[in-house]
């Protein structure tokens, strides 16, 4: 019996966060969200576990097409701003509602590649808007692919379209490259006595570059015999070795303390905040089906692990081997 309150109490608990049900709850904050991005998803829930904390109006996810006609309708719509801000989460809407006209204060939620603090792409620029980032050290995914690769001069491709993208993408890629401490490869896959790429990234840079798909993406890894390294949180399981994952959580307990702030203080201008971190996730099921090994020391460091069929158990962070 003492066992059941806390069951019972859990499962009241339960709904709150299985979804953005509204019977009965009146929505105070409204939040649009990339529904086609892992970690804008996480983000939100973030956010909102973070309102609940500070014990902030209820936030509902408006899935919204995210374009200005849609956008300026559902502003319109919305009640009184009363210090109340509106939260874009991902990089679509937040482009689309830093642009929207609205007497509602703005947070903006989204990640950043950044040279020694710097975004390699310019954040948002709005009156009346706040921007919240996740802070991903270019230095970091170097130190990655050299850790994976073992190599002190690794060389790696990238899984875009260079032919699409343009020069300006070409100079910010080559910028990346550069603080990552990496060199490109140049090289076609069907190219013979080439060397294989330490790496082949799939990640979104922002930059104005034209990204493969992610299947073309795996495939060119495979043709060159190189791990793929993503940063899309839903790869992870899907056939990249290595997915890249900014704390997401705590992008969306820093957006919640925004909205705070904001609320305390409506007129007060808020400098954009970087949250750093990233973790790294290591799919050995996926490397055994590429036939690629990677590095035990590697492994032992990484944040989270998804085993292959053949492999040993791993030695957690700080334990004797």
């Amino acid at each position: 019996m003492r066992f059941l309150a806390p069951a019972l109490l859990l499962l009241c608990l339960v709904p709150a966060w299985a979804g953005d049900e509204r019977t009965g709850v009146e929505c105070g904050l409204y939040a649009i969200v990339d529904l086609d991005d892992a970690g804008a998803l996480a983000v939100y829930d973030g956010l909102r576990k973070g309102l609940e904390l500070a014990q902030m109006p209820r936030v509902c996810r408006e899935d919204l097409e995210p374009s200005a006609a849609v956008l300026a309708t559902f502003l319109k719509g919305l009640p009184a701003a009363e210090a109340r801000p509106v939260f874009a989460i991902g990089e679509q809407v937040s482009a689309r509602l830093a642009e929207a006209e609205t007497k509602h204060a703005r947070v903006l939620a989204l990640e950043r590649y950044t040279i020694k603090g710097v975004p390699l792409r310019a954040l948002p620029e709005a009156e009346s808007a706040c921007v919240v980032y996740a802070d991903l050290p270019v230095r970091r995914v170097g130190t990655v692919v050299h850790s994976l690769s073992g190599m002190a001069k690794a060389r790696v491709a990238l899984a875009i379209d260079a032919e699409k993208s343009g020069t300006k993408a070409d100079r910010a890629l080559s910028a990346f490259l550069e603080a990552a401490a990496l060199l490109r490869l140049a090289a076609q896959p069907e190219t013979r006595g080439v060397a294989p790429p330490a790496a082949v990234l799939h990640l979104r840079f922002g930059v104005g570059e034209q990204r493969l798909s992610f299947a073309a993406a795996l495939a060119r890894a495979r043709a060159l015999k190189a791990p793929l390294i993503s940063d899309d949180r839903a790869r992870f399981g899907q056939g990249a070795v290595v997915t890249l994952v900014a704390h997401h959580d705590l992008v969306g307990r820093a957006t919640a303390e925004t909205a705070l702030r904001l609320r305390k203080d409506p007129t007060t201008r808020l400098l954009p905040r970087a949250v750093p971190g990233m973790e790294v996730w290591v799919d050995l099921a996926a490397a055994d089906a590429q036939g690629l090994k990677v590095p035990l020391p590697f492994i032992a460091r990484a944040d989270k692990l998804r085993r292959g069929a053949s492999r040993a158990p791993v030695p957690k962070k700080g334990s004797p081997r």
